[in-house]
């Protein structure tokens, strides 16, 4: 069964989905005064107020305010009691009172269960306003988008072309449980959250589930894949156009390392090309993310023809970042 974190109230997600939701990288945080949910009285300690891709995620913030929620790997570090609330869901009133301060409200469409908070300054309180608005208008729903034909099928599932009511194109990728893993799929996608908006990986721009389907959404990338470039020119590239390649293939490899994030299965099939022919590393469900950039593990994955030494040996040491440079 897929994990629904898209669910209206916290009594709706489950412990493994909150597991998951706390694996995501926050988009907002800060520190905020909460009210009490029986009494009217402020609390005396503040609360850190994060935003997980469509979720509010709170805790009890420690003596030391700056102190991190989440361990290297992205999940919870701590006993704290994390709270949740689908923002989608949900009703955002401003209040203005000079002896409250900066207050917000945060209130489920069921009418049931408000949360109040105070920030310390107008300008804290808009910033979250407005991360929280983009939340609440950027996810789209399923009939938002028009299926134009497949461009993809193998075991993860199919991959769909399809365009948005601007007629934007996107890829879309359907995953069925039953199918594929869930690991492999709550990896993928929050790989895909982690590494953001960079030139050279291929981003999540959206995610939403139906049914035992999971749909990861990106921006199509017309120019194909590599492997396909290197059939049209007789297996392989002339020595410029390799470094061109490469160098880029390295930069986004930087950007995944620096986050502790490992790929695990570079080849040529998983670096698209966008329409100006730069390209974008995609396919993140065999990644995983380390502790540390020194970390290791010892799972056997990826595409046999790619496979690295220490993979194939099963070293006791396992292996690490390095096995994607040797991949590339």
């Amino acid at each position: 069964m897929v994990l629904n974190v898209f669910r209206k109230t916290e009594a709706d997600v489950s412990d493994e989905a909150k597991a998951f939701i706390n694996s995501l990288p926050s988009t907002f945080m800060n520190l905020f005064r909460k009210k009490r949910n029986l009494i009217p009285v402020w609390s005396s300690s503040k609360y850190c107020v994060m935003i997980k891709a469509t979720f509010l995620v709170y805790y009890r913030a420690s003596k030391e305010p700056h102190q991190p929620a989440t361990s290297t790997n992205g999940q919870a570090s701590d006993d704290r009691h994390y709270k949740f609330i689908n923002l989608r869901h949900c009703h955002i009133k401003i209040v203005d009172d000079d002896n409250l301060g900066n207050v917000f409200v945060i209130t489920p469409e069921q009418g049931r269960g408000s949360v109040t908070f105070a920030a310390d300054s107008e300008k804290d309180r808009a910033k979250f306003i407005t991360h929280a608005n983009n939340v609440q208008r950027d996810v789209p729903r399923p009939t938002d988008f028009q299926t134009l034909k497949l461009i993809g099928k193998g075991h993860y599932g199919r991959v769909i072309l399809a365009k948005d009511n601007h007629s934007q194109l996107f890829a879309i990728k359907e995953m069925k449980a039953g199918q594929v893993k869930h690991k492999v799929i709550h990896t993928e996608r929050m790989v895909m959250e982690w590494v953001g908006d960079h030139p050279f990986v291929l981003g999540l721009d959206y995610a939403f589930s139906s049914g035992r389907s999971l749909y990861l959404i990106s921006k199509f990338m017309p120019g194909g894949d590599l492997f396909l470039h290197m059939q049209n020119h007789g297996g392989s590239f002339p020595e410029a156009v390799v470094k061109f390649y490469a160098s880029e293939i390295v930069v986004a490899l930087a950007h995944l390392h620096t986050m502790h994030i490992l790929h695990r299965d570079i080849k040529p099939e998983n670096v698209l090309l966008d329409v100006d022919g730069h390209v974008k590393l995609a396919d993140m469900g065999l990644s995983k993310r380390l502790e540390s950039k020194h970390s290791r593990t010892k799972t056997m994955c990826g595409t046999d023809a790619y496979l690295p030494p220490e993979m194939v040996s099963r070293t006791l040491q396992g292996h690490g970042l390095q096995v994607d440079m040797w991949q590339l």
